[in-house]
């Protein structure tokens, strides 16, 4: 059933997409009939003909990754989290600098905000209570 949709998710799949059911809906909008099991196992048996960086490492967990805004709360909250799901969050980090660096970033940002440390922020910083005009007035006015 996937044969007219296989040239199309090996492009996928060389681009970095390794997201079996976002790569399941782009088919399924081309006619595709079948299940998302399908895709999925289909898209492990091509695991091998992947480039090496998109290749999922046999130390993360088998299951299907979470969407995106699940894996926020997965990095966030990771004292809630099953054995299997930490060890996706560990891997995560381990693979990815740039999610070890942001995540660093707005754990600072989070005991900022919930230690009500409002010293460390920029005196500029008042966008939100002000409004675009007076930023734009108070920037121009200490850089002139």
């Amino acid at each position: 059933m996937t044969e007219p949709y296989s040239e199309y998710l090996k492009k996928r799949l060389q681009e970095g997409c390794r997201n079996a059911a976002l790569l399941y809906r782009e088919i399924k909008a081309q006619d595709y009939r079948g299940g998302s099991a399908t895709v999925r196992r289909l898209l492990r048996s091509w695991k091998d003909q992947l480039p090496v960086r998109y290749q999922l490492p046999e130390s993360l967990p088998d299951f299907d990754a979470p969407a995106p805004r699940q894996a926020v709360w997965w990095l966030l909250k990771p004292e809630d989290l099953e054995p299997n799901q930490k060890e996706y969050v560990r891997e995560l980090q381990r693979l990815s600098p740039e999610i070890s660096s942001g995540l660093k970033l707005v754990k600072e940002f989070q005991s900022l905000l919930v230690g009500k440390q409002v010293d460390r922020f920029d005196q500029r910083m008042m966008f939100g209570r002000a409004g675009f005009a007076l930023l734009k007035a108070r920037v121009l006015h200490e850089s002139g």
